[in-house]
């Protein structure tokens, strides 16, 4: 009984897993720079025929740029638009109509738990901050920490929401 109040990581070996960073803090969020794109591909590759399920680069691009560099967003992102398609190919049409459902999750998460404030000043500022509101949307696979400078950034998806666009502009101008 005494061990469920102990810190996780004084009763297993956890292993921080970064996201992949398909771009820089400064560019945005549909932007690819160095390698990360190609690693994301390389991974759906490993799983399935990408020619023959996801001919379409474009589709593919949108899906990596939606996960925002992790992989099991991205591999849900896939299903989702799997489960969409209309035969055994995924096309762009499909994948929108999984970011659409995706994105619609998140915000209904968001404005149900007041967490636009948050998601804002993450955004702004590339770091966490020790609140719990910050934590519940790194839980919550809303904002991601990336590898290399390790900074941090809201989900893509999340970008893409109308109130978080204008929410930041508002703190940015």
């Amino acid at each position: 009984m005494a061990a469920l109040g102990k810190e996780l990581d004084t009763l297993y070996s956890c292993h921080v897993l970064y996201t992949v960073r398909l771009r820089r803090p400064d560019q945005a969020y549909d932007a690819f720079d160095g390698p990360g794109r190609d690693l994301m591909e390389k991974a759906l590759s490993l799983r399935m025929d990408l020619d023959a399920v996801i001919p379409e680069r474009d589709a593919r691009d949108r899906l990596i740029a939606a996960s925002g560099g992790a992989v099991r967003e991205l591999l849900d992102l896939v299903s989702q638009a799997a489960y969409m398609a209309h035969g055994a190919v995924i096309t762009r049409a499909d994948v929108e109509r999984a970011v659409t459902v995706r994105r619609q999750r998140m915000r209904d998460l968001i404005n149900a738990n007041g967490w636009l404030d948050a998601l804002v000043r993450l955004a702004r500022d590339k770091q966490i901050f020790p609140d719990k509101a910050c934590m519940d949307v790194l839980f919550h696979r809303l904002a991601f920490k990336y590898n290399g400078e390790g900074w941090y950034d809201v989900h893509p998806l999340v970008a893409e929401i109308p109130e978080f666009d204008r929410a930041l502009h508002d703190v940015l101008r």
